[in-house]
């Protein structure tokens, strides 16, 4: 097998504008995961957790980023494979995975320091110490050996971790698009999906990272994959859906995801008062499906399902009543979503600030909703304003 590099082919003058063309609701769906990333990284109980907390399914804004950001490459670096050729846009990806790497040391150097500020209680995740500021890290592992972890990115902040998760991804994204640039989309999907079906039982840990703690590397590679390969074949996957069998697939779609939604709503660990969820399945009945299905740590059959069945009946409902959509929430969702990685990092760094507020507990939802709708309309506000985009990458 070898990694020869296709030649640059001209590119047709529609799909050089295409490639220029943001996807609008692909942005507002991105800006909807975001929303729920920041309000339930605040760690309480808010008027917007009864629509965050897993409500609609058992998916959470992370599982939404990862595939987005696959369908986004898969559809984009086909164009700049075209342009430029396979090894520019290879460097490309390096080069943004290399950035995210950086994203995540600034991040974790940014929490100690808050650290040793005093009376200030802000505390990474340390691979073999736990929950720990800088003094008590270097207390258990010394300056050089702390120094060494931090650059392997075993520490993390709290709740922070899915960053860390694109770094491996992206740095393995070159792979992935040769497979395709090669007309291998199917070899690709069976070789990534065999990897997650493995590890749904083993449950194997690339390196013992923060974020691989949560998010198993060689189960979530399956969905960046799923999204990569689906942005690549775009066209084709649209016109499929035009078809008759196309909207029977719809269909059958939009009745997983509502069963999922049912199912989900049944969930009695999200936080929420008992009249805010359904008691159809029991304690019992829905942690003993929600363990053998819906596993976020191995992405667990019925989770995948989920998100790929939510995310398609969110596009399809944004592209059939998108104006409505616009013009109601896409001030607000879009912007965000068109920087969400800007967005990201500053969320990191405002909810350390957050964290040291005393009263946000889940007994005061209308304080927590007031603080919730501060953080997120500052972040609107310094996206909208562009502050300080010369330096927070995006």
């Amino acid at each position: 097998m070898s990694f020869a590099e296709p030649k640059p082919q001209p590119v047709p003058a529609v799909e050089a504008k295409a490639e220029k063309l943001r996807d609008l609701p692909l942005d507002f769906i991105r800006g909807v995961a975001i929303f729920f990333m920041v309000t339930d990284h605040l760690l309480f109980v808010s008027g917007y957790s009864f629509f965050t907390r897993e409500r609609f399914g058992m998916v959470t804004g992370a599982e939404i980023f990862v595939l987005i950001s696959g369908v986004l490459i898969g559809h984009l670096y086909k164009f700049k494979i075209l342009k430029r050729g396979f090894k520019s846009a290879s460097v490309g990806l390096l080069r943004r995975a290399i950035q995210l790497y950086t994203v995540c040391l600034s991040l974790s150097v940014s929490v100690f320091l808050f650290s040793l500020i005093p009376h200030v209680n802000t505390k990474l995740w340390t691979t073999g110490g736990g929950m720990m500021n800088l003094r008590e890290a270097i207390h258990f592992f010394g300056w050089k050996h702390l120094i060494i972890q931090t650059l392997l990115l075993h520490n993390g902040p709290l709740r922070m971790n899915v960053i860390g998760l694109y770094v491996i991804l992206l740095g393995a994204a070159p792979i992935a698009m040769w497979f395709l640039v090669k007309g291998r989309g199917g070899l690709l999907l069976l070789a990534s999906g065999l990897v997650w079906a493995i590890n749904l039982k083993l449950e194997a840990r690339v390196i013992a990272t923060s974020f691989d703690n949560v998010f198993r590397v060689l189960s979530w590679q399956f969905l960046f994959v799923i999204g990569m390969v689906a942005g690549y074949y775009r066209e084709a996957i649209k016109a499929f859906f035009s078809t008759k069998h196309g909207k029977w697939v719809t269909i059958g779609v939009i009745t997983l995801a509502a069963v999922m939604c049912f199912i989900a709503l049944n969930n009695p660990d999200t936080g929420l008062p008992t009249w805010a969820r359904l008691h159809v399945l029991s304690h019992h009945q829905f942690h003993r499906i929600y363990q053998k299905l819906f596993s976020r740590k191995t992405l667990a059959p019925g989770r995948m399902l989920n998100v790929l069945c939510l995310f398609s009946v969110a596009y399809i409902a944004l592209k059939t009543y998108w104006p409505y959509a616009q013009k109601t929430m896409g001030w607000f969702f879009v912007t965000i979503g068109q920087a969400s990685l800007y967005v990201y990092i500053l969320h990191a760094i405002i909810l350390q600030a957050v964290y040291q507020i005393h009263g946000l507990d889940n007994e005061h939802v209308l304080l927590n909703t007031a603080v919730a709708t501060g953080v997120l309309f500052m972040l609107w506000f310094m996206t909208r304003k562009k502050l300080l985009f010369w330096l927070i990458p995006r």
